[in-house]
């Protein structure tokens, strides 16, 4: 035959070959093909840092072992393509999930056989606009911190601070103050990814207690009123206060035996401590 087709070429299938042409018998001299079969590379084994990863963290895709004598090609999943030994994801995508393809090719420019890896991104909570039943409280009182339009499936923890720090409680979340304090809320999957616009800060204003009045008596002697008399009590201050008997003047007169108590109430509506005879 004039032609010799050699399917799926094998190294063994290098060497020498002959070829004689004969006519009417007769052969003539021989002639010779040196054919060279090159070795096409191993099938690469690809492995990542993370293989499930969350949506803007770091994951690296790589080659292991990596063989600096071979050239990589990597096609991603949005179709492009990466010649290195691997690929580093700063920030991950949705985009980026899918099957990675790589192939290896030798200085013959022999390609070897595709191998794949498959890359999970899983995508980062929004955190909705953190609220308060309260914004501004008294002293020693108390608010429940929550968010608004919560999603299902995600958490929403409460820190002390912006970033690190400690985890105070989960929405919705009642704390009694004393101070004024900023929480920041964070949410998180039940896959372990946290929002990535950082943690959102709401802060609850705490007024102060307001001194209190004191009661004066006039009438009686040592706080005793004789059967029939009366005693005038007086409050230190003239307005915003408040009597047990429901009375709101600064003066009340009292006829009958028992304990009489005053408070006061500032304008951010927040009670003193009472004052009693």
């Amino acid at each position: 035959n004039d032609t010799v087709f050699i399917n799926n070429a094998q190294l063994k299938d290098g060497g020498v070959y002959k070829v004689t042409a004969t006519k009417y018998g007769c052969t003539g001299a021989s002639a010779e093909l040196l054919l060279t079969v090159n070795p096409i590379p191993d099938l690469p084994t690809a492995k990542a840092t993370s293989a499930t990863v969350c949506e803007g963290l770091k994951t690296i895709l790589f080659i292991d072992p990596s063989d600096p004598l071979l050239t990589y090609t990597w096609k991603t999943p949005t179709g492009s393509s990466v010649t290195d030994d691997s690929i580093v994801l700063y920030n991950a995508k949705l985009a980026d999930a899918g099957t990675y393809s790589i192939t290896a090719t030798n200085k013959f420019n022999c390609t070897g056989t595709e191998t794949q890896l498959t890359i999970l991104v899983n995508p980062a909570p929004v955190v909705p606009p953190p609220v308060a039943s309260n914004t501004t409280i008294c002293e020693g009182k108390s608010t429940t911190i929550t968010v608004s339009f919560p999603v299902t499936g995600v958490t929403y923890a409460i820190y002390d601070a912006a970033a690190g720090g400690t985890v105070v409680g989960y929405t919705p979340f009642t704390v009694t103050l004393l101070k004024t304090t900023t929480f920041y809320v964070e949410a998180q999957t039940a896959q372990g990814c946290i929002q990535t616009t950082g943690r959102s800060p709401i802060t609850i204003t705490v007024n102060p207690t307001p001194a209190g009045p004191k009661i004066s008596v006039q009438g009686g002697n040592n706080n005793y009123i004789c059967d029939g008399l009366s005693a005038t009590l007086t409050s230190s201050l003239p307005t915003g206060i408040s009597w047990s008997t429901k009375e709101t003047t600064s003066s009340i007169i009292v006829k009958t035996a028992g304990t009489y108590t005053v408070y006061y109430t500032d304008a951010n509506g927040c009670a003193s401590l009472k004052d009693s005879v």
